[in-house]
């Protein structure tokens, strides 16, 4: 029996996914290397390269964990990265198997790396039907003195977003109150503020995933606020301690298991807990 036939069988008989956002949760660029230095120094594998750079890491550690998974559950990656930022990363190369892939903030499905033909059927629909166009959010931001049409980059003509590098005169939640109505959702990340139909959603995405495949558990690991559309439905939710979303203050995390260690460490620990869960059944 080949490996990919072997870990789908583990998988459909388990029923169990692993969805997970990558950036600053199981990846790490250089620059969220320098952010939170290791304590003690560990082998790093490239898992990203651009223009001949290495631009994203994994401790070797951390690989030979989420190839463990791999062997037994369905791993998701789910990202707000578009499709080419996403096919950039070097999983594959590592022998990381991808049936199934979420991008560009759960607008695209990719099975075996190519679009899921049902699922963009059912965006595109869902955005003629529920989200004002483009443009209309644009020209509402500049009535309300967001002139920033000039500054955005669309992500796969799905949402758009834009680095801020000085303060807002706008409150993030009077945009959302601003476009809201209008079938979109604001979100700041760091320095780059999301526009984003409320319709592309992590969430939908991974429940399309598990409803599909006849999932019962799902473990998910995330950073952001924007992790946090599919972490409340997830059995149990992974955040790295850095994460902003370990840093809200809400009831719900208690729920969630946060990490003792912070930057790419924190991946490897994350890792190891999922590992655990699955090993004990302790679901």
């Amino acid at each position: 029996m080949s490996t990919h036939n072997h870990h789908k069988e583990a998988w459909k008989s388990r029923k169990i996914m692993f969805a997970s956002d990558l950036d600053r949760t199981i990846i790490y660029s250089t620059r969220a290397l320098k952010q939170y230095p290791l304590l003690h120094e560990k082998r790093l594998i490239s898992v990203e390269k651009k223009a001949g750079e290495d631009t994203a890491f994994m401790t070797k550690k951390a690989l030979n964990l989420l190839l463990d998974i791999c062997n037994d559950v369905l791993f998701v990656p789910v990202t707000t990265r578009s499709i080419q930022q996403f096919i950039r990363l070097l999983l594959f190369e590592h022998g990381i198997l991808l049936p199934y892939a979420i991008t560009s903030n759960g607008g695209t499905v990719l099975v075996e790396g190519k679009l899921d033909k049902q699922w963009q059927d059912m965006m595109t629909n869902l955005l003629k039907n529920t989200s004002s166009p483009r443009q209309e959010i644009l020209s509402l931001l500049q009535k309300h003195s967001l002139n920033i049409e000039q500054k955005i980059k669309v992500v796969d003509d799905l949402f758009f977003y834009c680095r801020i590098d000085s303060p807002l005169h706008i409150q993030v939640h009077t945009l959302n109150e601003i476009v809201n109505p209008y079938g979109w959702n604001v979100w700041l990340h760091g320095k780059k503020l999301y526009f984003i139909p409320k319709v592309v959603s992590k969430g939908r995405a991974v429940n399309y995933i598990k409803e599909k495949e006849g999932i019962t558990t799902v473990l998910g690991a995330g950073d952001s606020l924007l992790d946090e559309e599919f972490l409340i439905h997830c059995t149990k939710g992974f955040i790295p301690k850095h994460g902003e979303l370990s840093k809200k203050n809400t009831q719900s995390l208690k729920d969630y298991y946060i990490s003792e260690t912070e930057g790419i460490a924190a991946g490897e620990e994350i890792e190891s807990q999922i590992l655990r869960f699955i090993s004990n059944g302790n679901l």
